[in-house]
């Protein structure tokens, strides 16, 4: 008997369920058109805004209040909104739905009128990046984009400035900018731009490019096109590139302990992480040879990805000219990803020299003074003999001889020596 009075009960239950259900089924809805919050219109453009009811109960009245700002402008299910009748700008237009006076339903347009824009003579008919229509970007060459430009027009139009953007790169739009000078009417005209993406925060898979083309027709009316795609960006799983290398001192002089430094910085613009990469510096003229090897680094997207390094530069033997370093970067599996040359000028002013020519000199001064000292050692030696055997050698007319030719070699010792001198000079 329990269980009978449990089975009814049960039953009774999903009853009252389905009638539930049914008649919150059964409740009128509205649908308007068009969908969303927001509408364009052009200053000379009729839109039809609409609400329609749907399960709708019998013998009952709808009503509908349209509305643009506070304005009442309807009251039917279907109100047109004529931009011939509105400056430009934004409006609010709004629709009130009743049944019997009975709220059912309610929705807010903001719209916005703008001038009509012109069929624009100038187009854009073709981008190639990169050679391919469908070309990505990358990140370690120059990424060339061309653009195809069509004159529709029965004018030719003159002065077409073209400039093409990288958009929201790192925060900030990447431009460069071409001219040509003239597209005859009914002809197309092909224009190049580069960008150097190496050194840029490039951290997104794709990137919008925006191309403006603009130009004066032969009656002076200005004519402008707009075209905007999305490119990605092609991404090696190793990929190591150098930021910077630059010279603390690019050019350094001969002194007694010339030296500088040299920065270098790196950057992972791959997807794979980095367990151990390497930078090297390397000139065998100045003996140079420097690493800074295991660096980690991550991906392209993550924090850590970058990294610098200050290589000191002992210069103490270096000769006056100019020395190229050669820096690079490996992988952690020791991968040659990105190489740079800097070039050093060693200086040598007027008055000086280097170290090593510097002990030449010196050495020469030494030997010609040791070489004239030796003469005159055998000049007073004879002077003392011939005085020994003759007595006061001082007065008699072959001393005076013998002075004469010593003083005419110690000038001669002297023009030699200035002579070798200039001659090391040169």
């Amino acid at each position: 008997m329990k269980s009978t009075k449990k089975i009814i009960i049960g039953v009774i239950a999903v009853i009252a369920l389905l009638i539930t259900i049914a008649g919150a089924l059964a409740m009128p809805t509205v649908n308007y058109d068009p969908t969303g919050n927001s509408a364009t219109v052009n200053k000379t453009q009729p839109v039809p805004f609409t609400a329609t009811v749907q399960n709708q109960t019998p013998d009952t009245t709808l009503g509908y209040q349209w509305k643009v700002g506070n304005t009442v402008v309807g009251n039917a299910n279907l109100f047109t909104f004529d931009g011939n009748n509105y400056s430009v700008g934004q409006y609010q237009v709004s629709v009130i739905v009743t049944e019997n006076n009975t709220l059912i339903g309610d929705n807010v347009w903001t719209v916005t009128v703008q001038d009509p824009q012109p069929t624009s003579v100038l187009s854009v008919t073709s981008v190639k990046v990169n050679g391919k229509s469908n070309g990505r970007l990358t990140l370690s060459d120059l990424n060339e984009v061309e653009v195809e430009i069509a004159n529709d027009h029965t004018l030719d139009i003159e002065d077409v400035e073209v400039t093409v953007k990288i958009l929201d790169v790192d925060g900030n739009d990447l431009k460069e900018e071409a001219e040509i000078d003239e597209i005859r009417n009914g002809d197309e005209e092909k224009v190049s731009v580069e960008f150097d993406l190496s050194n840029e925060e490039v951290d997104e898979e794709e990137y919008d490019i925006e191309v403006e083309v603009e130009g004066e027709d032969e009656d002076g009316d200005l004519h402008t096109y707009i075209k905007k795609f999305t490119v990605e960006v092609d991404r090696e799983k190793d990929d190591l590139t150098i930021t910077k290398a630059e010279l603390e001192d690019s050019q350094v002089f001969c002194s007694a302990n010339p030296q500088t430094s040299l920065k270098v910085k790196v950057k992972n613009i791959g997807e794979n992480d980095q367990d151990g990469a390497k930078i090297t510096v390397k000139n065998s003229e100045l003996d140079v040879d420097l690493q800074m090897a295991n660096i980690d680094l991550d991906d392209y997207a993550g924090s850590d990805n970058d990294y610098e390094k200050t290589f000191p530069l002992n210069l103490e033997d270096a000769k006056q000219g100019t020395y190229t370093l050669k820096v690079t970067v490996y992988s952690e599996d020791d991968e040659l990803m990105d190489s740079e040359e800097v070039e050093l000028q060693v200086t040598c002013p007027e008055g000086t020299s280097s170290q090593e020519e510097q002990k030449e000199e010196q050495y020469a001064d030494k030997e010609l003074a040791a070489e004239l000292q030796k003469k005159i050692d055998e000049y007073r030696a004879v002077q003392e003999s011939q005085a020994a055997a003759k007595g006061n050698f001082r007065e008699t007319s072959s001393y005076v001889l013998l002075l004469g030719v010593l003083v005419a070699m110690m000038f001669f010792a002297a023009v030699l020596s200035a002579t070798y001198l200039l001659v090391k000079k040169k």
